[in-house]
């Protein structure tokens, strides 16, 4: 482990609401406690478009260069760390079978191109993709085509297929930016192609390492597993294969075989709130997991969902009201609130030891709900709809949502190598504090989800600094468009620095200079 961290220790001490004030409780940072020396980075899960990416998609070819550009544009101002790509065989490469029953391949074509824009902007900006496949072709998207159904995770025409097509991106492309295959989405789930078989997905994987190591390509790409939700157990495998513990079986028996692990995370307003994230999904274990065997832990897919109310039946409201919004959605998207909360759920799960990890998503126009096409049946959850006007003549949904810059913060200040600092957290369960060192930058991320203010004093043997203050709270939303404020602050640990959080704000003191 590195040293030259911050640990901030001690509690909180809050008044009550309309007591007299309180002094702040004193925060102490040690330079030699870490919690995470492997650091990836924050960033986002970003598809190729697969309904409006060529002249065949379900909506013709949408995606022009006019709209890589604004999408190349935003994704600059917010620099990405880590982005997960995960697509479909039948959308991109393979062709079909013969009359033989084997796949047609083919690498250079107008999906293929999509696909390349995506993976050239993650290797101009050394940006470290997790890639991968929804599932067996015919079985995920185009069910029942005969002309793409390949048979089982261990069909080894899918593997064959998979292996030729990575060693053309990291051989032919040059595309060094891909480090690790997400091999099967979800596979715990009833909706997954292995209908929730672990023994399934685990001999696919195996068959998928060799065919690396057959290439060469094992000491380029690691496959990465088991990329599940924590919460589902399938009810046909319930009594054998728990949900919670599909890592643990991984590292049972794919040791040799996994360079990384990953799950999902998709958390409920309450439990964001509460300050219960890591205990939701059960990231203490899983991590601990990944950290025994040396290895990254990841969320391939980070994402708040509407299930309890008052939220829930608000957003029933609105998905009804929009009309083209599957319930495959969040509608709190456009909410400032969206981003205090997902900063939140950011910054619990990097506490709890998480390595990298992808915001659910980039963009509402990559999916819709089955992947079938239908406009009316759009997934919101992303920081904009980049298609609003040529699919439901909106523009206005093209423009950037307020979260995108909440989560911006998260990537833009702790680069790859990043050095984060444990902490003991408030014990008011709404508000998380995060310190982290880039070589010789402080970072100090705090968010307060809850209804009160609160306010601290931040202590310890740190030189003296300046920080650039950014805020995140509604009024930032209401500004049109909204920009960022930097509010300098002379910060002397030894005396302290006092911090102001207020309730329902999310603030980033950076040394860095924001740009």
């Amino acid at each position: 482990m590195k040293s030259g961290l911050l640990l901030l220790a001690s509690l909180f001490v809050f008044s009550a609401p309309g007591s007299a004030a309180s002094p702040p409780e004193t925060i102490v940072v040690y330079p030699d406690r870490i919690v995470c020396d492997n650091y990836i980075g924050v960033g986002v899960q970003w598809s190729a478009y697969p309904h409006g990416d060529s002249d065949d998609s379900e909506w013709g070819l949408l995606m022009t260069d006019e709209k890589w550009e604004m999408l190349y544009d935003r994704l600059d101002r917010m620099k990405p760390r880590f982005i997960r790509v995960i697509d479909q065989a039948n959308w991109r490469y393979f062709k079909g079978l013969d009359r033989d029953g084997k796949p047609m391949l083919s690498f250079e074509n107008q999906q293929t191109r999509a696909l390349f824009r995506i993976l050239d902007y993650c290797q101009r900006h050394a940006i470290t993709v997790l890639i991968g496949e929804w599932g067996v072709p015919g079985v995920m998207h185009n069910q029942g085509d005969p002309s793409v159904r390949l048979m089982s995770t261990s069909d080894m025409r899918w593997i064959g297929m998979i292996g030729e097509w990575m060693a053309y991106l990291i051989n032919e492309k040059g595309y060094t930016c891909i480090r690790y295959y997400d091999f099967v989405n979800e596979p715990n789930g009833d909706w997954a192609c292995t209908d929730g078989n672990f023994a399934e997905w685990a001999l696919g994987v195996k068959l998928l390492h060799e065919e690396f190591e057959s290439r060469g390509l094992a000491d380029r790409i690691a496959v990465s597993g088991p990329g599940t939700v924590p919460q589902m157990s399938h009810v046909r495998y319930r009594d054998k294969y728990v949900g919670r513990d599909w890592p643990l079986y991984a590292s049972q028996v794919l040791r040799k075989e996994l360079g990384s692990y990953n799950t999902h995370a998709y958390f409920n307003h309450d439990v964001i709130r509460k300050g219960r994230a890591a205990e939701y999904v059960h990231l203490t274990a899983d991590v601990a997991i990944a950290d025994r065997e040396g290895k990254p832990f990841l969320l391939g897919e980070v994402g708040i969902k509407a299930t309890t109310e008052p939220e829930k039946s608000e957003h029933l409201r609105r998905m009804k009201a929009d009309g083209n919004s599957s319930d495959d959605s969040n509608m709190f998207v456009y909410d400032y609130s969206y981003g205090v909360e997902m900063a939140s759920a950011a910054l619990q799960s990097l506490l709890a030891g998480v390595d990298g990890m992808a915001a659910w998503d980039v963009d509402d126009a990559m999916h819709t709900k089955g992947d079938t096409g239908d406009k009316t049946q759009m997934k919101r959850w992303g920081f904009w709809n980049i298609l609003g006007t040529e699919l439901h003549g909106n523009p206005a949904d093209e423009n950037i949502r307020p979260w995108y810059y909440a989560w911006s913060w998260l990537c833009r200040f702790m680069p790859a190598g990043t050095l984060l600092l444990g902490s003991d957290q408030p014990s008011n369960p709404g508000c998380q504090l995060l310190a982290a060192r880039t070589d010789d930058d402080y970072t100090f991320y705090a968010v307060n989800t809850s209804d009160r203010d609160e306010e601290f004093l931040l202590k310890g043997d740190l030189p003296r600094m300046t920080l650039n203050r950014l805020t995140y709270n509604e009024s930032f939303a209401a500004r049109t468009p909204p920009y960022e404020v930097k509010a300098p602050v002379m910060a002397d640990f030894g005396k302290g620095l006092r911090l102001r959080v207020p309730a329902k704000t999310f603030l980033v003191l950076t040394t860095q200079e924001p740009k």
